[in-house]
């Protein structure tokens, strides 16, 4: 059983690793909430058809890798009444081997009827579909159901649980790109530091956030660069999907907020070619490279002093 907690007044997500293995079938609660999540790879489905929790009615997610945008995710949202008939259903639709893990979602307490099944899927696919993150499967968007209004509050509350939980298990479809400033020990927002990269006759501003390193909207980019470059596939795709538009012989824009797994794959998008993030960024407000910047954060503490770090360290090399 793993805790991940959140702050010291924050939330608590506990894993069970069912079979031991980290990638084989898990669950995830979080204390005094209703619901549970089953996730399991397509190759383990048998175990998970085997749990008594799917005799109830709830929602589930299927994901994997995009066959038309490898760097990108796809799911599809459902919700069913019969866990093991749909998702044996599921295994034999040639539409949809794309999938390569599902999460089933149910309440310990048995009590989500259709309609409120129905009201979660629907709300997973606008919430999917406004977050950008993936590629979504349904053919259409699901019909809402027919839900008392007295049970909407509660519905929403189950939902901020779960969109909680499921970056916990690899799924973060539905995770705005840009999360909102992390609070300081005071309470006040802490603004977060804005970096720019000059380069080729094109300009970008980005910012990290959540573990990502987010070029914003208006930034511009190079359109012709070298013939071959690491990132260009990256670059297409973006094209392609319309967040980078051209409005130049040789420049592009990026039309909205647009997230990097790095600065680097950051900057080569930008400048139309490899390119060393670390040392192409630099902070606004001083200059700084985002390497430098990032070296400073990782300097020793007041109390741990680069004496102390290399004692420490001689005595692990010894």
């Amino acid at each position: 059983m793993l805790e991940l907690s959140r702050g010291s007044h924050g939330r608590s997500v506990l894993l069970d690793f069912v079979d031991g293995s980290p990638t084989g079938l898990v669950t995830a609660e979080i204390i005094n909430w209703t619901g549970k999540l089953l996730s399991c790879p397509r190759t383990d489905l048998s175990d998970l058809l085997g749990r008594a929790e799917l005799n109830s009615a709830g929602v589930y997610l299927l994901t994997g890798l995009d066959p038309e945008k490898p760097t990108d995710t796809r799911v599809y949202i459902g919700e069913t009444e019969n866990f093991r008939a749909r998702l044996r259903r599921h295994v034999r639709d040639e539409a949809k081997q794309f999938w390569q893990r599902v999460c089933v979602v149910v309440s310990k307490d048995l009590n989500l009827t259709k309609a409120h099944t129905r009201y979660l899927e629907t709300r997973l696919y606008e919430i999917a579909r406004a977050a950008g993150r993936s590629s979504i499967d349904n053919d259409q968007p699901p019909a809402p159901g027919n839900l008392p209004e007295s049970a909407l509050a509660d519905m929403e509350f189950f939902l901020e649980q779960l969109r909680f939980v499921l970056p916990a298990l690899g799924i973060d479809a539905f995770q705005p790109i840009l999360a909102p400033p992390k609070p300081s020990p005071t309470g006040k927002p802490i603004a977060a530091e804005v970096f720019v990269l000059n380069t080729v006759g094109v300009t970008a501003r980005a910012i990290e956030t959540a573990g990502e390193f987010v070029v914003l909207k208006g930034s511009t980019a190079r359109l012709h660069g070298p013939e071959a470059w690491g990132y260009r596939k990256l670059r297409n795709q973006l094209l392609t999907e319309g967040k980078l538009r051209k409005t130049g012989d040789n420049v592009l824009d990026f039309v909205e907020d647009v997230p990097f797994a790095s600065p680097s794959a950051a900057a080569a998008v930008v400048h139309g070619g490899n390119i060393n993030g670390r040392a192409a960024w630099n902070l606004s407000s001083t200059g700084q490279s985002y390497g430098d910047w990032q070296d400073v954060k990782l300097r020793p503490t007041d109390i741990e002093s680069d004496d102390e770090l290399a004692s420490q360290e001689a005595s692990e090399e010894a």
